[in-house]
């Protein structure tokens, strides 16, 4: 069984270094490291360049600019399935896996009753607690196979997610015009609406994010504001395909509310315009998924 781990940066040359390290030390090593290189401006690219002439097993992409990480995720795919593996392992550049997270996904492949589209790791910040970025949502059923040691999801997030490449094929690849912000929640719900998905609870890494805190736009620091036109405009998109009509008005409901606190907080109407921008964009937001295949339907 072929593995490609598929990492992609920006930026991050200390947390990448780390993230490789932690790779090329798992317990089941992965055949090949795919390192998407988003156009980073901090040695980042030479740093591979001449790691690759002593690792063989890493094979770095750049891309000349910050493609956003969906864009990094869709190139990361792209150069990653030429090679035929049979599962691709996805993480951005602060995810330090345990020495034996991938053993314990592919352990959690082994007790599946049925072949997954993809498993999720546990992610935990660096004090232990679990990430609150990248919680998984349960499938309705979602205990049906948790003698096992598995919990079913409908979402997980890029912070290692082990993927069917036979699902890549069928379904495509994730859809690099959401640039930040819920294209893992879309490609995840997207497969997990035509394979089974799991959480997968021992099988442990760390995300190493500046601080443990959810999205909240009423607090987040005014550098990050303007990223949040992708977060409501996106999940509007994945609410439209994979979710009920009663959640995205509830959404709406939500967002709106949310714009007009923000004029309230410092910066208030830099954070009204990136939700209503978001919301107003939503409905005219329908990008193409782009396929391994280009013959694909």
């Amino acid at each position: 069984m072929k593995i490609s781990a598929v990492v992609v940066t920006f930026n991050k040359l200390a947390l990448l270094k780390e993230n490789l390290a932690a790779l090329l030390q798992q317990t089941r090593l992965v055949d090949e490291i795919v390192v998407i290189d988003n156009g980073s401006q901090d040695g980042t690219g030479a740093y591979l360049d001449e790691l690759a002439t002593t690792q063989a097993q890493i094979r770095p992409v750049h891309t000349g600019k910050n493609l956003g990480g969906a864009g990094g995720f869709n190139a990361g795919i792209k150069n990653a399935v030429p090679s035929d593996p049979d599962w691709l392992w996805l993480m951005d550049d602060d995810t330090i896996p345990t020495a034996t997270a991938l053993e314990k996904l592919l352990a959690g492949l082994d007790r599946a009753e049925e072949k997954p589209g993809l498993l999720a790791s546990n992610v935990r910040w660096t004090d232990g607690n679990p990430t609150l970025m990248n919680i998984p949502i349960p499938a309705k059923n979602w205990n049906q196979p948790t003698q096992s040691g598995l919990v079913l999801v409908e979402s997980s997030s890029f912070v290692s997610m082990l993927i069917n490449a036979d699902a890549v094929r069928k379904l495509g690849l994730p859809i690099s015009d959401f640039f930040i912000w819920g294209d893992d929640v879309e490609y995840s719900n997207r497969i997990s609406h035509q394979y089974p998905a799991y959480f997968v609870s021992d099988s442990l890494v760390i995300h190493k994010t500046s601080s443990n805190t959810g999205v909240n736009i009423l607090n987040d620091t005014p550098n990050r504001i303007p990223r949040y036109f992708y977060n409501v405009r996106n999940y509007l998109y994945v609410l439209k395909h994979y979710g009920r009509r009663r959640e995205r008005v509830v959404y709406v409901f939500k967002q709106l509310a949310f714009s007009f606190l923000a004029l309230f907080r410092k910066q208030g109407f830099k954070r009204f315009g990136a939700i209503w921008k978001g919301l107003l964009t939503s409905p005219g937001f329908h990008p193409e998924i782009e396929y391994i295949d280009a013959k694909h339907p």
